[in-house]
């Protein structure tokens, strides 16, 4: 961790001891600062290791006494080196030897076996587990410089593969560096931060450049981001063929300038680009802004931005005659039509000698008093206003924002780092480079009085643990750590904030951004008739590929995926008039797959293909993609796996290695998926409840492995059913199974479980299945209904013989107790096994709810029928209760009550009126305590109709009792009644608030509402269920 000096000065010093007072002798309403405290993990050793490839060492198993000889380059070898350095033993065993040459991991130094805790090791932080797995075998798997192999011990583990829930069980750790003996220094001589992984070195007062100086002369150009393009960029540009970036004016004296227009230069900073080249914003020159051209002693002229606009009337030129400027006029100069003067020269409005151009307008203010900006600075420059940072946090389903719970149980809510630096790691704001944060470089975060941490983007790469906070319990950051703080399970591993923790954050700035990247390699490999067994596997990268096998592209044939339509009554664009445009569009070359298949000997007829990114994403495409029949072929082309597209090689084109089709018009549409791939293998995306087919989804990116079979694996289909509680139907191939659980866009699909055998389960978590059919939301991050898990269904699995198992709803919410697996140890359930082909596992499932051919799963009213309900006869809401559950508005409780009594929060009844009157949409009010909330969405979408609204700006209170006024208020409005306005004949009619009372006096026009015998109407008093039910009821029947 980066310290500068006097950070711990007698005032913050003086404020903390103030803050533990103010903490141990109570706060009153205040918000609580969380405690900084130091970390509580025995770190046995942290720090490189040098391991030499080809030496090895022995090592005995404590069990059997014999001894095995281990090589040096493996995560055992990374463990007995920080051993000998931390002076610490550790034991192993090989009582799983015999089964798969693996040596298991029992004891490291004190910290033994199941007293209390185990010890879990990881390579770069994925989980590595030997037992009949030699591909996890900690004496098998080779390590090379700069990885990161760790070991942590902890008790009461559910996922091992879960590596932020195992360091926060953590009692001890060995973390480690590899360095090979022989190559160069992957630590640079810092010291690993014990606590965070932050490194220290020599403090600078502003952080390093991000890159060094380009050759040659630069421009700079500011608005909506301030990027800078050197010498050779703008050249580059000036030579892309067809572009019309390079134009040509002849003065009155016949000298013939070039360069680029102007208005294409705007167009790297005038908004925010999602590709890779630059594209002019006619809307925000609609908005209206000016053009400032900025010369290198200061002298500058403004343009009117209109007048601009795609005008090549105004060139920057960096030639004249052909050669480049000289004197005052270079590096360049702007002239045309639109700036000389009235006899044709050029005079004052020639601006020369330009350094930088910018557009004011576009460029963020300084904040005001009470407010605040976020710096960020790598390949490009932006400056986030707090309105700009809170309007990300609000995007709805965009994982935008995130929470951590810290040990003392304060809830900090805010971004994740990665996606601020993936905001200014490329010219791409809107797409994190994962090729670059792997290749690595520095994020260094700035406090306001100075104080800088850095950390690794191998490290912060799409993970949660980094988060940049605005909100502690809801509410927004106050004193020191005002206005941004670094949370997280990364910078705070124990869950305790300590002096390591960075507050008062002002800027990011991401270093070392021109580290060089290496030629991305291929591996394929063939596996035999189990699915297991490696039986051919070879390894290449693009130039191989290039010298050895048939090019396909000429790099100028342009390749299109269609977008998907945005019209739901044409979803699948028959016609191939590809309204949504093209997603992606590139020229490009590459190599068949087919071809690639064959270096192993070929996919077997009837198998499929594993496209694996290095994320982890896979993408399956059937035997007939790959060796397409004539009428595939002229549909789809060639399959190809492209590592030059648009002038770039791997990795400089930075989406590279990717999967293409080449079909015969150059457009792959949704229609041609339609017609040539199975069902199992199609894409979707969806969006505003409708699920699009997104062909363009097929086309991954960053391919390093490709993975061929001998045998086709048996198939299977998951019927999935919710119609029974107003869900959908929808039945899960096992493509689309597989291609689930291997997305890596946040969706968290994949879980795993550990049996008391030492097996190895992976699978889906039985609530996302759920969440598939509980509603008409199919698969948005919120498809999983927890309002109705909560209020209570039975979900029965059955299998295929016909027996079943019943789960309360409420015990599956957003959790891995129960999982449906179909994997055994990395590999899928043996087809002559009893489990095939899905099993529930998890360390919920006991003997009464254990079930393995698991075929359907069913979503059935906790009670079935209303009828069922037993708490109900006699009651007074009796009627209106049955009539509110069989239109499935409503329904009671897994124990078969409905509890007609109980009170019911604002956010359930909302719900309720949501759907009893069919109002679900998006809205995009989120208030600070609905951000995290289950029923965010429906409240958003209420709130957006004017139904419901807040008690401030920010907090909606969803857990709190509603009251009759307010129940009557929004019942009202949705119910879309004519206000009435006559009086409220209650003895206490004036105690309804002035807000609720046109709402009160029409619902008791219309009859929705009545008071009770004592003749009040008790408006502030917490209304029932039943007399939500009733109400609704009513309000349905008055419409």
């Amino acid at each position: 961790m980066l310290r500068l000096k006097g950070r711990m000065g007698w005032y913050r010093f003086f404020s903390l001891v103030l803050g533990i007072l103010l903490l141990a002798g109570g706060t009153g309403g205040m918000l609580a600062v969380p405690a900084l405290a130091a970390g509580s993990v025995d770190v046995l050793y942290e720090g490189p290791v040098t391991l030499t490839p080809g030496q090895s060492f022995t090592v005995k198993a404590y069990n059997s006494g014999a001894e095995y000889t281990v090589a040096a380059d493996t995560p055992l070898g990374a463990l007995q080196a920080a051993g000998k350095a931390g002076g610490f033993s550790y034991n192993v065993t090989d009582k799983n030897y015999a089964a798969s040459g693996a040596l298991l991991l029992d004891d490291v130094g004190k910290y033994t076996r199941d007293n209390p805790g185990r010890w879990y090791a990881y390579v770069n932080d994925v989980y590595k587990d030997g037992f009949n797995n030699p591909a996890g075998a900690l004496n098998l798997i080779k390590v090379a410089a700069g990885d990161r192999v760790e070991f942590y011990y902890a008790a009461d583990v559910a996922d091992p593969a879960d590596l932020a829930a195992v360091k926060a069980a953590a009692t001890a750790a060995v973390k480690t560096v590899v360095a090979v003996a022989g190559g160069a220094d992957v630590v640079t001589g810092a010291t690993p931060d014990a606590a965070t992984g932050a490194t220290s070195a020599p403090v600078q007062e502003e952080p390093a450049p991000a890159q060094a100086p380009a050759a040659g002369w630069t421009l700079e150009l500011a608005g909506k981001v301030t990027d800078t393009i050197t010498q050779a960029e703008f050249e580059e540009g000036l030579a892309c063929t067809g572009s019309g970036h390079y134009v040509e004016w002849t003065d009155k004296d016949g000298q013939v300038w070039s360069g680029t227009p102007l208005w294409v230069l705007l167009g790297a900073v005038d908004d925010i680009e999602t590709g890779s080249h630059w594209t002019f914003s006619d809307d925000a020159v609609k908005a209206g802004y000016t053009v400032r051209v900025v010369a290198g002693d200061g002298f500058s002229r403004t343009f009117d931005g209109a007048a601009v606009a795609r005008n090549n009337d105004y060139i920057v030129a960096d030639k004249c005659d052909g050669k480049p400027l000289t004197g005052s006029s270079a590096p360049l100069r702007l002239v045309g039509n639109g700036v000389v003067k009235e006899d044709g020269s050029l005079g004052g409005n020639a601006v020369g000698n330009i350094v930088r151009i910018e557009i004011p307008e576009l460029q963020t203010p300084p904040a005001q008093e009470g407010s605040w900006n976020l710096t960020l600075t790598g390949e490009i420059k932006a400056v986030l206003s707090q309105a700009e940072f809170e309007e990300a946090l609000a995007c709805p389903n965009s994982g935008h924002r995130q929470e951590w719970t810290d040990a003392e149980g304060n809830v900090w809510s805010g971004m994740p780092l990665w996606l601020l630096a993936g905001w200014v790691d490329d010219r791409q704001p809107h797409a994190f480079n994962a090729p670059l944060a792997t290749a690595g470089y520095k994020i260094l975060v700035k406090g306001g009085d100075g104080f800088v941490a850095e950390y690794s983007s191998q490290d912060v790469a799409r993970s949660n643990d980094y988060i940049l906070a605005n909100q502690c319990n809801g509410k927004p950051l106050e004193g020191e750590l005002w206005p941004l703080c670094l949370v997280g399970d990364g910078p705070a591993p124990d869950g305790k904030l300590g002096d390591a923790t960075v507050w008062n954050v002002v800027e990011i700035a991401l270093t070392s951004l021109d580290a060089p990247q290496t030629v991305p390699e291929l591996r394929i490999v063939k596996y035999g008739e189990d699915g297991k067994t490696i039986i051919a596997e070879k390894v290449v990268d693009y130039k191989w590929m290039r010298a050895n096998l048939e090019v396909i592209g000429d790099g100028k044939t342009v390749y299109k995926f269609e977008g998907i339509t945005n019209d739901p009554n044409d979803v699948w664009d028959a016609a191939e008039t590809y309204p949504g445009g093209f997603k992606i569009a590139n020229a490009v070359m590459g190599t068949r797959l087919r071809d690639l298949c064959e270096l192993v000997g070929g996919m077997g007829a009837g198998t499929e293909i594993v496209l694996v990114a290095r994320d982890g994403y896979e993408t399956r495409l059937p035997y007939s993609s790959i060796y397409p029949d004539p009428s595939v072929q002229a549909r789809q082309g060639d399959a190809i796996l492209a590592w030059w597209a648009d002038g770039k090689f791997v990795p400089e084109w930075i989406d590279g290695m990717r999967l293409y089709f080449t079909p015969e018009d150059h457009v792959y549409g949704q229609w041609d998926m339609h017609e040539t791939l199975p069902e199992q293998y199609w894409h979707y995306y969806y969006a505003d409840g409708v699920q699009y087919p997104s062909c363009a989804g097929l086309s991954a990116k960053w391919i390093t492995e490709l993975r061929v079979y001998s045998v086709p694996q048996g198939d299977w289909t998951l019927k999935l059913d919710g119609t029974a509680i107003g869900g959908l139907q929808y039945e899960v191939s096992k493509t689309y199974f597989e291609q689930a659980l291997a997305c890596q866009f946040g969706a968290n699909h994949k879980a795993s479980y550990t049996d008391d055998k030492g097996r190895v389960w992976e699978g889906m978590p039985l609530w996302l299945l759920a969440g598939f059919v509980d509603d008409e939301d199919l698969h948005s991050n919120n498809a999983f209904n927890d309002q109705l898990a909560r209020a209570g269904y039975q979900v029965v699995l059955t299998a295929a013989d016909g027996y079943t198992v019943t789960i309360d709803s409420a015990d599956i919410i957003r959790n891995t107790d129960y999982i449906v697996a179909n994997t055994l140890n990395g590999a899928p359930i043996p087809e002559d096994s009893g489990d095939w082909p899905l099993r529930l596992v998890g360390p919920a499932v006991k003997g009464g709810t254990s079930i393995s051919q698991i075929s359907r799963i069913e979503l059935l009213p906790a009670s079935g029928k209303p009828g069922g309900l037993t708490d109900l006869a006699g009651h007074w809401a009796e009627d209106y209760i049955r009539e509110l559950v069989e239109r499935g508005v409503i329904s009671g409780y897994p124990d078969g009550t409905f509890k007609p009594d109980s009170k019911i929060t604002r956010a359930e009844f909302v719900a309720i009126l949501v759907k009893a009157f069919g109002l679900e949409g998006q809205g995009d009010r989120v208030f600070a305590d609905t951000a995290g909330h289950w029923a965010r969405e429906v409240i958003a979408g209420a709130a957006q109709r004017g139904i419901a609204s807040g008690y401030d700006e920010n907090t909606f209170g969803p857990d709190d009792p509603v009251t009759r006024e307010q129940m009557a208020t929004m019942l009202v409005k949705a119910a879309g009644l004519e206000p009435w306005r006559g009086e409220i004949p209650f003895a206490d009619g004036d105690r309804v608030r002035d807000w609720a009372r046109e709402a009160v006096a029409t619902a008791l026009h219309h009859a929705l509402i009545s008071g009770y015998p004592d003749n009040t109407f008790r408006p502030g008093e917490h209304a029932t269920r039943a007399e939500a039910a009733t109400v609704v009821v009513k309000a349905l029947a008055a419409k």
